[in-house]
């Protein structure tokens, strides 16, 4: 008796001793997240760019693949709304990922001589905690040198006296636009050769511009187009023409709070939101006819079909007339179009 109850005590403790044995293989085998460590807050570091940063006398076509190589693996977001290039592009650049950078495809015939700068704003974030990597750009000419002048400013909403955030900055060089005092039409009929763009503060640094006056426009674009839209967009203008070259020496520095540079202000923007107005655009279309009478001359004509046979005699016919839509016949297409604006 007492040999069974050994027997039955040793198959207890050996089972015990199993399913203690099972339960700490099992918990030394299961994927944990490590815990501890501080949060990783620092933004992408660049390693390499191929071709080179500020790289010149490059192509008007037939464009090289641009790589930009990060230290970790990174993302893009809001790319649509953060990226823009300076002057812009017909056709936009494509990005796309490859390993732990991007490459960029340039897709549109550039202009001789001319600075371009591909401004990513925050749109490359790292892949983990999304922590941006803010106002990285990517400069090249298709000169000889690299404009390199650089001008600052501030743009705040007249009404709420408060900073517009992310509004760009036309320049326009001051001789290739018509000056009309009695209204100004230079952001409808020309295209900006340098755009800049406000951070988030309202404050704007200007770069790549030449030593030469400029006409500059602040617009907000809500819509991300490129394109003032009067009664939507507000917009900002200053009287005059002004020279990079010619302006007073300003600080710069970064701000370690915002993560960005930022400036002292030499230009201000006051900005507004003006009326709307509709285009003129075609939308239908009328033909009037002629007030003089059409020409009527007799003639004798015979028609031969598959039916029987019929004489016409003393048809009469316009001479050269043509049907009109307004039911009549017209000698002359001489009806003038009216169009309808929408």
């Amino acid at each position: 008796m007492d040999i069974r109850k050994r027997n039955i005590v040793r198959a207890l403790r050996a089972a015990v001793l199993l399913l203690f044995v099972s339960a700490f293989l099992s918990r030394c085998a299961s994927m944990m997240t490590p815990t501890g460590g501080p949060r990783d807050t620092l933004p992408p570091v660049i390693l390499n760019m191929t071709p080179d940063n500020f790289s010149t006398d490059r192509p008007l076509v037939h464009h090289e693949k641009i790589y930009i190589l990060f230290d970790e693996f990174v993302q893009l977001k809001d790319q649509q709304k953060e990226f823009f290039t300076s002057p812009q592009m017909k056709k936009k650049p494509l990005i796309s990922m490859r390993g732990k950078g991007i490459v960029v495809q340039l897709r549109d015939t550039l202009e001789a001589n001319t600075t371009y700068a591909l401004n990513f704003g925050s749109a490359i974030r790292d892949n983990n905690e999304g922590n941006p990597l803010y106002s990285m750009r990517y400069v090249f000419s298709t000169g000889p040198e690299i404009d390199s002048m650089i001008l600052s400013g501030y743009t705040a909403d007249s009404y709420k006296a408060d900073s517009v955030s992310k509004s760009f900055i036309w320049f326009f060089p001051a001789d290739s636009v018509e000056d009309v005092a009695e209204y100004d039409s230079t952001i409808f009929k020309y295209k900006p050769a340098v755009i800049a763009r406000a951070e988030n503060n309202g404050i704007f640094i200007a770069q790549n511009l030449k030593p030469i006056p400029y006409r500059v426009y602040a617009v907000q674009d809500k819509n991300d187009n490129q394109i003032y839209e009067p009664g939507s967009d507000q917009v900002g203008f200053l009287e005059g023409t002004y020279n990079p070259a010619e302006q007073p020496d300003f600080a710069m520095w970064f701000d370690s709070i915002r993560r960005y540079v930022t400036a002292e202000p030499q230009l201000y923007f006051r900005m507004f939101t003006d009326k709307a107005f509709r285009r003129q655009t075609l939308s239908e279309s009328t033909r009037r006819c002629s007030t003089s009478p059409p020409r009527i001359r007799r003639s004798n004509a015979s028609v031969s079909t598959a039916f029987p046979r019929r004489t016409s005699s003393s048809i009469r016919r316009p001479s050269g007339g043509i049907p009109s839509p307004c039911g009549s016949t017209c000698p002359l297409r001489r009806c003038p179009i009216r169009s309808r604006a929408r």
